[in-house]
């Protein structure tokens, strides 16, 4: 975890790498407090972002690719 927000930290995530992030740590069982801990961000936008992370991967993968936006992202 301590790595992952030291690199974050460092260079901000892009939202479709913030989104893979946040799922797979929830996925491990990481409670969404240590999550927003974890990133230095509210659990409000870890939750924001979580509505995402069941998006299929090419639609984050565009959004990554910056074929589409994230408001686009969060209409599918």
């Amino acid at each position: 975890l301590w790595a992952l927000a030291e690199n974050t930290a460092r260079a901000g995530l892009h939202v479709a790498d913030e989104v893979r992030a946040y799922r797979r740590m929830a996925e491990s069982g990481t409670p969404l407090p240590a999550i927003a801990s974890a990133f230095a961000v509210t659990e409000a936008h870890v939750r924001r972002r979580l509505k995402l992370a069941h998006l299929p991967a090419p639609i984050l993968d565009a959004l990554k690719a910056g074929q589409i936006g994230l408001g686009h992202a969060q209409a599918f």
